[in-house]
């Protein structure tokens, strides 16, 4: 792991170690494939934490198929021929640029497909909700050439807001809005969900669902996931190829790559105050 990022981990560790080793110890829905969640896939990575370089990237991927693994699609997770054992859900969040330029070749070459989240009002656009900033999201023409392709394309909301802050009428524009723009541009149902920040509840996934979504990936809230939601560890730029393959298939019933995905998961709580928004309700979050 990445010196500079230890001591901040041994601050955060005891606040929320005790919840997360439980929930590496009893995943839930386990009779879905394993999910990662991807973000940013560079020539070399940079400040971000959320970056991955395409060597690490190409050599996880060169193991997954060194070991028989498949790939599997948020939206067909039930009706996929592979064992769960044997599959894993390749998510990415945002919809950014290099996903095209750098991820999509390589998982092509591979013959291995993802599920792409893009926030619909920012195709084609730069980036304006990120803290680091300056990168572009997939044009349309791209996403809708990693359609045709076989990747399964799913909402990441219409302007990256964070969901559980909103009233009812603004959190249901974010979600229907974001599907119709993205179904017009593919052509295709979108039926799937990540929710920006990790931040989703009850509330939210419910009416989720009354908009036509059928399925959702959690990054936070693993143990209060209903059979539709997929928990997703998050993959960062310090991580191996190996270790990323044990998040995804850990062999035991604990796992410390696990562990330390769900710990780095409270980081992104914090988010959405460096972009606070006029029409967030703190107070409204049940």
């Amino acid at each position: 792991m990445n010196l500079f990022l230890a001591p901040f981990l041994s601050i955060l560790a005891p606040l929320v170690a005790g919840a997360a080793i439980s929930a590496a110890k009893n995943p839930t829905n386990t009779s879905l494939p394993p999910g990662l969640l991807f973000h940013s896939i560079v020539p070399k990575t940079g400040i971000g934490l959320s970056q991955l370089s395409c060597k690490c990237f190409s050599e996880f991927l060169t193991l997954l198929k060194s070991q028989n693994k498949h790939t599997v699609s948020v939206s067909d997770l039930r009706e996929s021929i592979h064992s769960i054992n044997d599959s894993v859900a390749l998510t990415f969040d945002d919809g950014l640029e290099d996903f095209y330029t750098h991820a999509f070749p390589l998982l092509e070459e591979k013959n291995m497909k993802a599920t792409l989240f893009p926030v619909a009002s920012f195709i084609g656009k730069e980036v304006k909700w990120d803290v680091f900033g300056k990168k572009r999201h997939v044009s349309k023409a791209m996403l809708r050439e990693i359609s045709d392709r076989g990747h399964c394309i799913g909402s990441h909301s219409l302007t990256h807001a964070n969901l559980i802050w909103l009233g009812s009428k603004m959190l249901k524009q974010e979600l229907l809005a974001s599907k119709q723009i993205l179904e017009d541009i593919t052509g295709k149902e979108i039926d799937c969900i990540s929710f920006p920040f990790g931040g989703w509840n009850a509330r939210v996934w419910e009416c989720a669902k009354e908009v036509g979504y059928k399925s959702a990936t959690v990054y936070r809230g693993h143990s209060k996931a209903t059979p539709e939601l997929l928990p997703v560890y998050g993959v960062y730029r310090f991580d191996t190829a190996s270790e990323i393959f044990k998040r995804a298939f850990p062999g035991s019933s604990w796992s410390n790559s696990r562990t330390i995905a769900l710990l780095m998961s409270h980081f992104s709580k914090g988010s959405p105050l460096w972009t606070y928004r006029k029409e967030y309700d703190l107070w409204h979050r049940s």
